[in-house]
């Protein structure tokens, strides 16, 4: 089988054996680290018809869980492009316009929160500059802010989902 490559789902040791070549000192046993991420090279064993390990180099045994094969496709030519095709720039500016409206909602709410709550405090301190309002406490212009950022959230959220649907007509 040829070599294929492989990336490491977890992380693991494997057990490497060394030759010392020494007749007084014996063969040594080492570890391998693998992390995850990591791109290996290797030959996959298989035992009965089914896959069993990766042969990594000569030595190295890694095991079947612990990897997952990476499968490359080459590229086509079906996806060129050329610059004076309008009818792909239209496509991408489609693109673009369909990602904005997927993302535009989160930012809506964003800016629903800040303004209202910056209407809500504002509103709240020139009523007590005018005289309105009997009760000076702080904590009103708090209480102000959080209810004008949720009652601006609100109604970003009622204009968002306000969207015609056909009516079924039940027989």
């Amino acid at each position: 089988m040829a070599k294929k490559s492989y990336v490491v789902v977890k992380d693991f040791q494997t057990p490497q054996v060394y030759q010392t070549g020494y007749s007084h000192s014996p063969a040594k046993i080492a570890y391998r680290r693998f992390k995850k991420g990591m791109l290996i090279k290797g030959e996959m064993k298989t035992s009965d018809g089914k896959p069993s390990f990766i042969l990594v180099g000569q030595m190295t045994v890694v095991p079947i869980d612990c990897v997952k094969e990476v499968i490359t496709k080459s590229p086509t030519m079906s996806n060129f492009v050329s610059d004076d095709d309008t009818s792909a720039k239209q496509q991408s500016e489609d693109k673009v316009k369909e990602y904005m409206t997927k993302t535009a909602p989160k930012v809506q709410y964003m800016d629903a929160i800040l303004i209202g709550a910056l209407v809500g405090g504002l509103g709240w301190y020139f009523a007590e500059k005018k005289g309105w309002v009997d009760n000076l406490s702080p904590k009103n212009r708090l209480y102000a802010a959080a209810a004008g950022a949720v009652l601006t959230t609100y109604f970003v959220y009622r204009y968002n989902n306000r969207k015609t649907k056909p009516l079924k007509i039940q027989k």
